[in-house]
């Protein structure tokens, strides 16, 4: 569930120019939705890491650790955004790898 605010201020940042990309874990059922999100028209680049074929903690998902620059050709990111991304990313990375994926859950403890 999106914050109140979240639409208003992505209206604002769009109003004082900045443009804003989005990388999400969300399933592709919410990529198949996103046309129709009120917040489509306000992010100038969006990836979708299911349409992608990749799930965290895949490896080529960090790989924008070395190949990042197609980030910032049109000033979709900057290199404090991307920097500050991936150190997150990385703090994430050992609190996902220690969960069962919910399918594995429901393997071993729905059967």
């Amino acid at each position: 569930m999106p914050r109140p605010d979240a639409v208003s201020t992505l209206e604002e940042l769009h109003r004082r120019g900045f443009r804003l990309g989005m990388i999400s874990n969300a399933s592709s059922e919410m990529s198949a939705l996103w046309a129709e999100s009120t917040f489509e028209p306000l992010f100038d680049a969006v990836l979708f890491s299911a349409d992608e074929r990749m799930m965290k903690p895949d490896p080529r998902l960090y790989a924008l650790e070395r190949d990042n620059g197609y980030l910032l050709k049109g000033n979709v990111f900057t290199q404090d955004v991307i920097d500050a991304w991936l150190e997150y990313k990385r703090a994430e990375l050992p609190k996902i790898s220690m969960r069962p994926h919910p399918y594995e859950f429901h393997l071993y403890f729905d059967a």
